[in-house]
């Protein structure tokens, strides 16, 4: 797979443009590029070579999942891949990336019918499912507070699952195209500055790391000589879907995903907190979430948070109620610290 990398590149040539038929693998071999079907072909053909079976795989590849259709006969699908058993499972390789991971499929081809062509004939199965708490990304991070509002910290964020998705081709960024790319993440931190990026892909694990200094000279509001902070600094969900009433279709969430957060927030000396936010618990069909603060010494906070989505269809009536769901998160994330000047 990694010689596939390493050897071609990929060119677009839709199925319904040129049909099922793939070129020559002696072709892509001497030419070194091919569409999906050509370069699926070729890798099937290196692994015949030493004795690996392969499947030659169709299927409707996007980000919205669609079925190879399994009762009509007919002309279906948008790409290929190669499926290569593994005892009951079966390894799925896309063969048009030169960038991912061995056996990674992301949100493109994951969940869904494909045709695969046996020896014996084609036979519909499925691709791999991700869990929702396989989707996880994962922040850790400690930012200091200073008597003008400004913060400078830390952030190790990790992904993983369908998360890791689109991260594993972050190093081919210039380093202005990753710092423009994280001010646009955190675009509700006033005069953010991104001084150092250390990023790890983790192939073989598929766990990508980032590892990340910043600072931002007015993120806390002065009210007086006192100082008002969002405790959540990195990862504020700001979603609400829009109003509709007497809605006629159902809801999907395409994709689910799990979010763990732990900050630690040091205020300067001279500081006391006046008030913490509540711990709170929302639970519903569509997910939980949940937030806590706790004062410890040395003038620091520990703030944690956890969101789950859960992937799913849900009737028309339930669109409501999710609504609602995602209001209550927009709010419990901006929620407040309060910390005012000691008075002798």
């Amino acid at each position: 797979y990694q010689y596939l990398q390493d050897k071609v590149r990929y060119i677009s040539v839709q199925i319904g443009i040129g049909g099922w038929k793939p070129m020559l693998a002696s072709d892509v071999d001497k030419l070194g590029y091919g569409d999906c079907k050509a370069l699926t072909n070729y890798t099937k053909v290196l692994l015949d070579a030493v004795g690996v079976p392969s499947y030659y795989t169709i299927l409707y590849a996007g980000n919205s999942e669609r079925d190879i259709i399994n009762d009509f006969s007919s002309m279906q699908g948008n790409h290929a891949i190669l499926g290569v058993p593994e005892g009951d499972d079966i390894i799925w390789l896309e063969c048009t990336e030169q960038d991912k991971p061995f056996g990674y499929l992301g949100n493109f081809t994951d969940d869904r019918d494909v045709l695969i062509v046996t020896e014996e004939g084609g036979e519909i199965v499925h691709t791999k499912v991700y869990s929702d708490a396989e989707n996880l990304q994962e922040y850790r991070a400690s930012v200091q507070l200073n008597s003008e509002g400004g913060i400078i910290g830390f952030l190790e964020g990790t992904y993983e699952g369908l998360q890791y998705d689109g991260k594993y081709t972050w190093d081919k960024r210039t380093d202005e195209e990753k710092r423009t790319a994280y001010k646009e993440r955190w675009d509700y931190i006033n005069g953010l500055m991104i001084e150092g990026i250390n990023l790890n892909d983790n192939k073989t694990d598929i766990i990508f790391t980032e590892k990340l200094n910043i600072k931002a000279s007015n993120y806390a509001t002065k009210i007086g000589d006192d100082l008002l902070l969002c405790a959540n600094v990195f990862n504020q969900s700001q979603y609400i879907p829009s109003r509709i009433s007497n809605r006629k279709q159902e809801l999907f969430i395409g994709e689910g995903y799990k979010d763990v957060d732990h900050l630690d927030i040091i205020f300067p000396e001279g500081y006391r907190v006046e008030s913490l936010p509540e711990d709170t618990t929302v639970e519903s069909k569509f997910g939980s979430y949940s937030i806590s603060f706790k004062e410890l010494a040395d003038n620091k906070i520990e703030y944690k948070r956890n969101l789950m989505i859960r992937k799913g269809t849900y009737p028309p009536e339930d669109y409501a109620a999710y609504r609602s769901f995602r209001k209550k998160i927009a709010k419990l994330d901006k929620s407040k610290v309060l910390l005012k000047v000691k008075t002798n």
